[in-house]
């Protein structure tokens, strides 16, 4: 049987069974998803004093939970307003998070919350240059896969248990697709995933037979993966009702590229490894709508002084004013569709070239982070400098050695391209660009 006939087969297997899912056994087997998003639901056009009495009421919990089993918040908070009297006035008096110190002290941040029965470690992905580990509850992960799940119901006419397609490529994300087992999986949740890290030049021909043979209602990927797959379309994906673009900065001529390539509206998501979605786009495209169940986001200046009306929900890792680092601009107040809560009217901070290999992989940006994951690295950046000549720059912290150098290569040669020849420089520091934004891989190559 071909590729594209189990493709189909797969798409006749899923439209089946993921009704019986969504319908009978979700309720039973996510309980807490479908609560989270049945909750999700009921604000989702709630107005702005019903959500901020929410956020304040969670914001108590969270500081309370903090100061209780949290040595490190526990001494930060000492001299903040008791958190049965503390309002979203009162956030500003209190210190904001850094990166560095959720690398630094994790295991005091998180006190006894991270020995919470379901606690998993998370790895962020490291977009802003700095890859940061903590850890997820339960609860915390119902919830961030709600709000995803709500997102996509922004997406026009969609509905879960619709097909979907995916470009990604995070390992963490990657492992529950492969083998049998996977294979299983995303035919009960009507799925098909293309890992990103694994797509080459010459076989995006095939990933396009595939993508039209499953003929998804929405497709979801990288930003830079999905203007790739744009290029090698002929002609959009019948049925398809929007895209959705993340983990990268959506620049106009993008979104122009993908919508007209594929055929959809495309929407803009923001979201981090960890505090979930933040914001994402409806379908009056007028900017993204703040998950406000979730996270308090504050926009604020360089000297950390709020712009308008951070916490972040989770009792395993208490995020409280956490820095993000992004470059973010408000919305105004309303939106045509409806929602009456906060938005951003865009996003930016977090980009990445796709390096193109000698021999034709396509490398996304999230490849490299994971190369550095768990190394004793602070800052890295990629720049292809010819198609297959890479400069590495490394800010190093404690514990750099060559042998760090060495296996990051030998991952870069071995699932990347052994044609590549790798440079490497330990510079003090890689500064932003000028608009403020970190370009952790960037690629000098024009394409043809």
């Amino acid at each position: 049987m071909s590729v594209l006939s189990v493709t189909v087969v797969r798409r006749q297997l899923g439209d089946a069974v993921s009704r019986l899912l969504y319908g009978f056994a979700d309720p039973v087997l996510r309980s807490g998803r479908r609560a989270a998003l049945q909750s999700l639901l009921r604000t989702d056009f709630a107005p702005p004093e019903t959500l901020h009495g929410q956020q304040e009421r969670l914001l108590r919990d969270l500081l309370a939970h903090a100061r209780a089993s949290s040595p490190w918040y526990g001494e930060r908070l000492r001299d903040a307003p008791a958190a049965a009297d503390f309002r979203l006035d009162d956030l500003p008096r209190l210190p904001i998070l850094e990166r560095s110190e959720l690398q630094d002290h994790l295991d005091e941040i998180s006190g006894n919350g991270q020995l919470r029965p379901g606690v998993r470690v998370a790895t962020s992905s490291g977009s802003s240059g700095t890859p940061v580990r903590l850890y997820h509850s339960r609860e915390y992960r119902d919830w961030t896969a709600a709000a995803f799940d709500r997102g996509y119901l922004m997406c026009r006419s969609f509905r879960l248990g619709m097909r979907r397609a995916f470009f990604w490529g995070s390992e963490i994300d990657s492992r529950a697709h492969r083998g049998p087992g996977g294979t299983v999986r995303d035919i009960v949740l009507n799925q098909l995933w293309f890992d990103a890290f694994a797509l080459r030049r010459d076989g995006l021909s095939d990933a396009v037979r595939r993508l039209r043979a499953f003929r998804p209602a929405l497709v979801v990927g990288y930003v830079s993966t999905l203007a790739e797959v744009a290029r090698a379309l002929d002609q959009p994906i019948a049925g398809l009702d929007g895209v959705v673009a993340a983990a990268e900065t959506l620049t106009p001529p993008e979104r122009t590229l993908i919508e007209t390539a594929f055929g959809a509206p495309v929407f803009d998501r923001y979201a981090t490894r960890e505090v979930g979605t933040i914001a994402h786009e409806c379908e009056a495209h007028d900017g993204l709508h703040i998950v406000a169940e979730n996270n308090l986001v504050e926009v604020v200046d360089t000297e950390g002084r709020p712009l308008e009306d951070p916490m972040a929900e989770g009792e395993a890792t208490p995020l409280i004013r956490y820095r993000l680092g992004d470059l973010a601009r408000l919305g105004r107040p309303g939106c045509a569709c409806g929602r009456e809560g906060s938005r951003l009217a865009s996003v930016v901070g977090r980009t990445s070239d796709l390096i193109v290999s000698p021999s034709g992989v396509l490398l996304h940006g999230l490849f490299f982070m994971r190369a550095f994951d768990k190394t004793p690295v602070q800052r890295f950046r990629v720049d292809q400098e010819t198609p297959s000549r890479l400069r590495i720059r490394v800010v190093a912290a404690a514990g750099y050695t060559d042998e760090v150098r060495e296996r990051v290569t030998a991952l870069i040669l071995g699932r990347g391209d052994p044609g590549f020849e790798v440079v490497w420089q330990v510079v003090d520091d890689i500064p932003l660009t000028a608009s403020g934004k970190f370009r952790f891989t960037a690629s000098q190559v024009r394409r043809s």
